[in-house]
This record gives structure tokens, sequence and C-alpha cells, in this order.
């Protein structure tokens, strides 16, 4: 059994390793890690190793057997609710590592309170993107690599989650960056704009098909778009042809007002003000607003 050492003596020899500056800013960090399958709990321990000061573990499952060969889990933890047994692996690293942990499953009606307090947002196009040396922001050039390739060039999983309205992308992401790092040490070439297509054709499938699942059972007859993503050329045009045929009305916004967030939040600011629509000093973001 090992001598604990102090959280001062932890801090130096983070320090030694990645200097003073990281050190600080890393230890007033917060990062929301939503799911704690294979990517979320190798993540979690990485930044609890990189001296990450807070992280907040979001998760409704509990280990099986089948989480032993690629998840940060051990076999006397079958059973325990991950966030739990996360906990426990992520203290033997990092003792004085804050955690908040939530032991549910994230939805529109809780994702605002839940993630609030994060500094750190990840996003899959960006890291397919990363993956075939894109620069960044990677989407709009990964885009415009699909809309020469091949979709079905390599095949990808579709995830396989509990809800039928839920949808992950961490599998897909660890499955395309596998198949491409699998071709590579095989010395085959494969073109990237073939890489580009089929891991767009697999993000919008995903999100097509729950997203019409859900709008069809519950009889919804208007759906919108909205993000950055939403300027995705295969997403849109996927979207408009299946509400089409679905008889729902699609709602896009212009290209020009979704490739930037502040762009999107600046023009509906900008018809508010025009009708006299404005706040004093007081106002404040409500991240967990009722969306109905």
């Amino acid at each position: 059994m090992g001598t604990m050492p102090t959280k001062e003596e932890m801090q130096e020899a983070l320090k030694e390793r990645i200097g003073e500056e990281l050190l600080q800013k890393y230890e007033k960090t917060t990062v929301a890690v939503c799911g704690l399958g294979g990517l979320g709990s190798n993540i979690a321990i990485s930044l609890a190793r990189a001296g990450i000061g807070r992280l907040i573990l979001i998760d409704f499952d509990t280990v099986d057997i089948t989480n032993m060969n690629r998840q940060q889990y051990k076999v006397s933890q079958i059973g325990m609710a991950k966030c739990e047994a996360l906990r426990d692996n992520l203290l033997e690293i990092a003792p004085y590592i804050e955690l908040e942990l939530h032991q549910t499953r994230m939805d529109f009606t809780n994702y605002g309170r839940l993630l609030e307090d994060a500094d750190v947002i990840c996003e899959a196009f960006d890291k397919a993107a990363r993956v075939l040396h894109l620069p960044y922001p990677g989407g709009p050039l990964l885009d415009k690599l699909a809309q020469q390739g091949n979709p079905g060039a390599v095949k990808l999983p579709t995830a396989h989650t509990p809800g039928a309205y839920d949808f992950s992308f961490s599998g897909l992401k660890t499955a395309f960056i596998n198949a491409v790092h699998t071709m590579e040490q095989r010395g085959e070439t494969a073109r990237p704009e073939d890489l580009a297509a089929s891991f767009q054709h697999a993000v919008v499938k995903a999100l097509l098909d729950k997203t019409m699942l859900a709008a069809l059972d519950h009889h919804v007859t208007k759906l919108a778009l909205a993000g950055g993503v939403s300027a995705n050329s295969g997403l849109r045009a996927a979207f408009e042809q299946a509400c089409q045929k679905a008889g729902i009305t699609l709602y896009l916004p212009q290209l020009k007002l979704c490739g930037d967030n502040a762009a999107m939040i600046g023009s509906a600011a900008y018809y508010r003000l025009m009708r006299g629509e404005i706040a004093d000093l007081s106002l404040n973001a409500k991240p967990a607003l009722r969306l109905v």
C-alpha cells in the first residue's frame, strides 16, 4: 500500500511535467463527460491524470462484463453504477479532483442544468476531420470533401442505444478512427473524399432515423434544424427529403446564419432590438429554460 501524497506534492509533480501556467488553467477547468463508455471513461481518466480540477460525470448505465475490454472499469465493479465505479477509479489516480456525479439519462429537459457549469464542449465532425488531417473547424471542410466521395466506401456501425429516440456517436467515432488507422497500417490508400462521405452518411443516418421516428410517433407537424451542424449539406438534403415525404414542415436557417453560434444569436437579437425589446443589466442566461 503506497503512501498518500499531499495535494501540494501532487501539484508539484504535475507542475514539473506541464508547467505552472497550464496547471493553473487545468485546475480551474470543469469538463462534463456525458456517457462513460469506452470513449467517455478513457477521456475522464486522461483528464484526471492531466490535472483537470473538476469533472462532471453523467451516465445512466451500470458496469457489465462487456465493458472489460475497452472501458476503464474492473471486474470487481460489475453491477455498479458507472458514475460510482469511475469515481472510485478516478480518486485512486487523482485523489484531490472534484467530482460531480449524475446517475441519469440526459434529454432536452435536463441538459442545460447538467452542463451549465462545464467549460468544454466536443463535437463529432471536428474529431473525424482531425483524423483526415483537416484544419479546425473541420465540419465545413469535411462536408465539402464528402460531396465528392462515395458514402458506401467504408462500412460504419450504427450505435444501439437503450431508448428508441436516443443516439450516440462515441462508437461511430471510434470505429471511424480504427478504420482509418487499419488502412494506414496495411498500406492501403483510401480517398479522403470517400472517408469523409462515409462518416457523414453514418452521422446523418443516425440523426435522421431517430428524429423522424420521434416526429412520426408524436405526430409532429413542424421540425427545425439549428446549430452549426445545420449548415451540413448532407444533413439538410436528407431532412428536406424525409420531411417532404412525411408531410412535415421543415425550418432551415440560412447558411450565412448557421456557421457560427454568435451569428445566430446576433440575428435573433437584432430583430428583438428592432421591436424595442431590450433588457437591463440584471438579465442573465437560463440554460435550463424549458423548450415547451
